[in-house]
């Protein structure tokens, strides 16, 4: 068996197409990229502008078990007043 060389765009181009991602997911995972740190509720309001944070945490699980966000600390939450994980990429793409 014959292994070529294999350049770089074609691996951006594998990695790339590997993971599908539904809109509000890659909504979510663009906002966590731009803004990197903060909790589940603080970019419920930064992106939808609801006070309902099941609109990001179920994408954000959802990120996680790909493999694209991880949580990265805890800290009081701006909005909720709570102790809650924030959020941030595991690679910069």
């Amino acid at each position: 068996m014959t292994i070529k060389n294999i350049r770089d765009t074609s691996k951006e181009t594998y990695f790339s197409s590997a993971v599908k991602l539904n809109d509000r997911e890659r909504i979510v995972l663009d906002e966590i990229r731009r803004v990197p740190k903060l909790t589940a509720f603080e970019y419920t309001t930064l992106i939808f502008h609801r006070n309902d944070p099941n609109y990001v945490r179920p994408r954000i699980t959802d990120l996680q078990n790909k493999g694209l966000v991880r949580a990265s600390g805890k800290r009081k939450c701006q909005i909720s007043k709570n102790t809650c994980y924030v959020w941030e990429c595991c690679q910069d793409e």
